[in-house]
């Protein structure tokens, strides 16, 4: 990855100001979502995290024509022992996903390798099932206008049901129209 001004490329979704911490690890991932490997990484942007703070961004090394594993240097001032965990940005929908996987950071810590990748998961959303019970029904309507009152907070890929990168009423719409089409 290059780096403009001591932070990760200006076109990347988060930025790491690389030069603010004394110590670093590798991770060598790819992305699968339901146990395949995602054909689009151009598609995705991978950075992890400590807490809200943004620790590294990740890119995806070319083999052969093909993009086949991905690399990231995670940073920290602690040489050990924090938590890393994982945000996907994808581009064409402009979704965040939070990722289950978390590492512990362990300075000069290599995970991976490029012929075996740590694995991050995608995790599989119901678009319209903002309250994630597996159903798609009046209760998730009720929860996208409490949202959109300002009375309830939602995991905001589900609720932006048509992929606008907003949750608004024509959300709500196709939300019921995908309960009426049942």
């Amino acid at each position: 990855m290059g780096a403009l001004g001591g932070y990760a490329q200006e076109s990347t979704h988060w930025l790491c100001d690389i030069y603010s911490y004394q110590y670093d690890m590798t991770v060598y991932f790819d992305l699968e979502k339901d146990g395949t490997a995602v054909s689009n990484r151009d598609d995705f942007e991978v950075a992890a995290f400590v807490g809200s703070e943004c620790r590294g961004v990740g890119e995806f090394l070319t083999v052969n024509g093909t993009a086949n594993y991905g690399y990231l240097r995670v940073r920290s001032n602690v040489s050990e022992g924090e938590q890393i965990s994982f945000k996907v940005y994808q581009k064409t929908t402009r979704r965040v996903f939070e990722i289950s996987e978390i590492l512990d950071f362990n300075n000069q810590g290599i995970i991976g390798l490029p012929s075996s990748p740590f694995i991050l998961n995608l995790p599989h959303i119901l678009l319209g099932d903002v309250n994630k019970d597996g159903l798609i029904d009046a209760k998730d309507v009720v929860d996208l206008v409490n949202y959109m009152m300002g009375k309830k907070e939602l995991d905001l890929n589900a609720a932006d049901v048509n992929g606008d990168g907003e949750v608004n009423s024509a959300d709500v719409i196709m939300t019921v129209n995908a309960i009426m089409n049942k």
